[in-house]
């Protein structure tokens, strides 16, 4: 009862969650989304600052660049089916957000206690100021 009972109740449940935008509406999507993304962010703040304390507040720099590059990459080329269009934005949000987090490891990784943390801290707030500086990234302008 144990490994199967915990896959099978894991499908249904993933089942529902799918189906759940088709039955109720935007406002209840919208905050359900938050609730699974701040689940997310709360497992990552467990592990990093748990497990390997460090107390980062870069989370925003991945999640942000991540959604940012998906709808950039979705807007510019629009697959037919939605499949695709899903497909090219996680995709491009992954590869963009691993891309950033491989630049920014080798130097702020070497970093111990706040230090680190103020490093992270400069990151969100540097990746902030660049989308709404910088005019390919549409963030003055839209």
């Amino acid at each position: 009862r144990g490994a199967g009972f915990t896959v099978v109740a894991l499908l249904l449940a993933t089942a529902l969650l799918a189906c759940l935008p088709y039955t109720v509406g935007p406002f209840h999507v919208r905050v359900g989304m938050a609730m699974c993304i701040s689940a997310g962010l709360a497992v990552s703040w467990y592990i990093l600052g748990g497990f390997a304390a460090y107390y980062s507040f870069g989370h925003t720099a991945f999640v942000g660049i991540g959604a940012l590059s998906a709808g950039l990459f979705s807007q510019m080329w629009k697959p037919a089916h939605w499949a695709g269009q899903l497909a090219w934005g996680l995709g491009s949000g992954i590869l963009v957000s691993a891309a950033l987090a491989a630049i920014i490891a080798w130097p702020i990784l070497r970093l111990r206690g706040h230090y680190f943390t103020i490093a992270m801290l400069a990151v969100a707030l540097v990746c902030a100021e660049a989308v709404s500086a910088f005019p390919v990234f549409q963030g003055a302008w839209v």
